[in-house]
């Protein structure tokens, strides 16, 4: 029995001795944002940090470019594990957590500070609600202004209800909501979008300049209203199940390092906008500006078309909590 034992002991201790095989996971990354874009960029960065932190424990892929699917495909591909990680715009968000929606509601913010203001303090409910379904907010960020992107000049809604307006999702409610009032929406799969505009099928998107930059909308829309519509919010998004991926010890690290991509992103394309319409202007873009009178027709097509929407699409407490901290900001900055 002592050899036995003995040759036992000298086993482990020559299997401990040797090299073992890194423990290797790859964390699948999506996004609708194309290789050239600054979001992809990103992105790179977040996973490159991800795979150094990890000291080889981890390997990222990205899908980007929409291959993977649109962003309500990206969701339903986070719930089945076949995508752990995707960065998500207001658009597809309220798919997990419809709370979120509040965000959408057109002309409701009016600065970069403001939209800041409000994330500081309404972000962590939002990551709860996320978290109850599933999901967990590695950080949040913004993609830009919603600026109406279209085929001829538009100043008025009146203007703009004579055009097939791009819509995210067959199934929104903000569709029922364009057409209650008197709009044309029309929905299609973000990576079919410029197709849809070459044909005629969309002749407007609200989108932000960057992206109409990066994805050469503008080639075909090339009228551009001046009207913020909204900001384009986001965030990178884990599955809790790709979460759990994750080595412990690494989460907190990970986490600082989607922080700091998220922070880059946002500074990033905050600079870069202007530098986004300018480069479109010098390649045949039109920038309308809307003159006083028509801007308060357009607060009122949003009175009248999307107020149904608060109390069931939109959660009323949520929104009049938004807009408290709205007031707080404006009030804080008129007394400055």
């Amino acid at each position: 029995m002592n050899v036995f034992r003995t040759v036992a002991i000298l086993a482990l201790a020559l299997a401990t001795a040797l090299p073992q095989p890194a423990l290797s996971k790859t964390i699948k990354i999506a996004t609708v944002a194309p290789e050239d874009s600054p979001w992809y960029e990103v992105l790179r960065n977040m996973a490159d940090a991800w795979e150094e932190a990890s000291g080889g424990a981890i390997e990222t892929r990205i899908y980007a470019g929409g291959i993977a699917g649109d962003e309500f495909d990206l969701v339903r591909k986070m719930r089945v594990g076949q995508i752990d990680v995707a960065m998500l715009s207001i658009g597809s968000l309220p798919d997990i957590a419809w709370q979120i929606s509040v965000l959408h509601m057109p002309l409701l913010f009016r600065s970069n500070d403001e939209l800041d203001y409000v994330m500081e303090r309404i972000g962590p409910t939002f990551d709860a609600l996320l978290q109850k379904q599933g999901f967990r907010v590695l950080a949040w960020g913004d993609a830009g202004w919603l600026h109406l992107f279209t085929t001829r000049p538009v100043t008025t809604p009146a203007d703009l209800k004579t055009l097939r307006l791009f819509q995210w999702g067959a199934n929104s409610p903000y569709l029922d909501a364009w057409k209650n009032a008197g709009y044309n929406p029309v929905p299609v799969p973000l990576p079919e979008l410029h197709t849809a505009l070459t044909t005629g099928m969309i002749q407007a998107i609200l989108a932000p300049p960057i992206a109409a930059l990066s994805f050469q909308w503008f080639g075909i829309a090339n009228h551009m209203t001046s009207l913020p519509w909204a900001p384009m919010v986001g965030a990178i998004v884990i599955s809790e199940r790709s979460w759990r991926k994750i080595p412990k010890a690494k989460r907190a690290r990970f986490l600082e390092i989607a922080a700091a991509a998220s922070v880059e992103a946002r500074d990033r394309t905050r600079a870069v906008e202007p530098q986004a319409i300018a480069a479109m202007k010098a390649n045949g873009l039109e920038v309308h500006e809307v003159p006083p009178e028509a801007m308060a027709e357009w607060r009122a097509a949003v009175d009248s078309g999307f107020s149904p929407l608060i109390g069931t699409a939109v959660p009323a407490d949520l929104l009049a909590r938004v807009r408290r901290m709205i007031a707080e900001y404006r009030a804080g900055a008129t007394a400055k």
